[in-house]
């Protein structure tokens, strides 16, 4: 299970267990880690994970969707120990957002990721879970409230409703909505690690990691490594 934990700031350093997974998100000058344990049987995947993602404006066309993209999340990968200790891997994603086709779905994500405050309530994905990996298929995300897959919120209410379907589950690599049903959208979302066409008119796409190879290529590791148990 990965899960947002902690604070450090740009510059610090962490030791990583050979059995702890470490994933470090930044949203310009703010820097939290995610921690990943995979368990099953009581035991952990030997794996460490590195990601740093931050997020700026631009304007361009996705050559696969033609459609607008207005701001990109990078992340950084490492995984440790990948080949055995000391044998690391290192990689980066760029995830393309497409807030002119989904702006309001962009803008929940993007409010969420560096924090929301309504109310009383101080919305983040910091602290939250990677709840749920599905090996050449999906990693889900993003339940701000209960942190298991059962809850989450939006930055417009308990949830709002769906935009549109306009963008297509058609590679691997695409960001989309999670949901229990109809607009139902509330923080929850997942990264694609496989085309899955039936997910169109049921999902929102609202993103898409550029590098696809890149994507595959962790969907492989991530299967060998779960399996493995």
């Amino acid at each position: 299970m990965w899960t947002f934990h902690g604070g450090l700031v740009p510059g610090e350093t962490t030791t990583i267990g050979q059995l702890a997974t470490f994933v470090a998100l930044t949203y310009h000058s703010g820097l939290f880690y995610l921690k990943l344990f995979t368990m099953e049987k009581n035991l952990f995947t030997a794996v460490s994970l590195l990601l740093c993602l931050f997020i700026s404006s631009s304007h361009g066309a996705d050559e696969q969707s033609n459609h607008t993209v207005t701001e990109h999340a990078w992340f950084d990968i490492e995984i440790k120990n990948y080949d055995g200790p000391g044998e690391d891997y290192s990689g980066r994603f760029v995830v393309a957002l497409f807030g002119d086709t989904v702006p309001m779905t962009v803008m929940n994500f993007a409010q969420l990721t560096k924090g929301y405050k309504r109310a009383n309530q101080n919305l983040r994905y910091k602290n939250t879970y990677v709840h749920r990996i599905v090996p050449d298929f999906v990693i889900q995300m993003g339940d701000i409230t209960a942190g298991d897959g059962t809850g989450g919120r939006s930055v417009y209410g308990e949830t709002f409703n769906d935009e549109n379907f306009i963008l297509s589950h058609e590679a691997a690599g695409y960001v989309s909505m999670a949901n229990h049903g109809k607009d139902t959208n509330g923080s929850q979302f997942f990264i694609i690690l496989n085309k899955a066409r039936w997910l169109d008119g049921k999902h929102v796409v609202f993103g898409k990691l550029m590098d696809i190879y890149l994507s595959i290529y962790l969907s492989i590791y991530l299967s060998i490594k779960i399996l493995s148990i």
